[in-house]
């Protein structure tokens, strides 16, 4: 999976960060994948030709992509149409999610959102459906699930 992910984005590099969240202990699996992602990463771009950037004038990649980003309405508006509420509401049941979600969230999330804040414009919001689906939709299903289970209880 690590070598076929590898080929198409370079987001990729998270999955053998998340096989160390599913299995902790497993170093020699999270190496592998990681020596396969990053060699394949390599090739491909030593295979293709190098690709312009497509950034906004005046904004390069850091801090200046960060105020960008942080000061401009359509960002917050575009990621609340995108992802809804569902974040926060994943959130509030974090508590009964499961370790394995709990590991991946910590693993994921922080550095998802810190990367794109710091080098990608974030009004594109569709970049953050990747943590919206592996993470905060099951943590909005099992946080329902309980709260139901809580309902049926009264």
């Amino acid at each position: 999976m690590t070598f076929v992910a590898a080929l198409n984005r370079e987001t990729s590099g998270f999955i053998p960060f998340l096989l160390v969240a599913a299995r902790p202990g497993d170093g020699r699996t999270f190496v592998a994948a990681l020596a396969i992602w990053i060699v394949t990463f390599v090739a491909v771009r030593s295979i293709l030709p190098a690709q312009d950037s497509i950034m906004i004038p005046g904004h390069p990649i850091g801090l200046a992509m960060l105020r960008y980003n942080m000061m401009r309405t359509v960002t917050w508006h575009r990621l609340l149409a995108t992802v809804g509420i569902l974040p926060a509401v994943a959130i509030a049941g974090y508590r009964g999610w499961p370790p394995i979600l709990r590991r991946f969230f910590w693993m994921m999330v922080p550095a998802w959102c810190a990367i794109h804040a710091f080098a990608a414009v974030m009004a594109e919001s569709r970049l953050f459906l990747v943590p919206h689906a592996l993470i905060f939709v099951p943590g909005v299903l099992l946080f329902a699930q309980e709260e139901g289970a809580s309902w049926t209880n009264r």
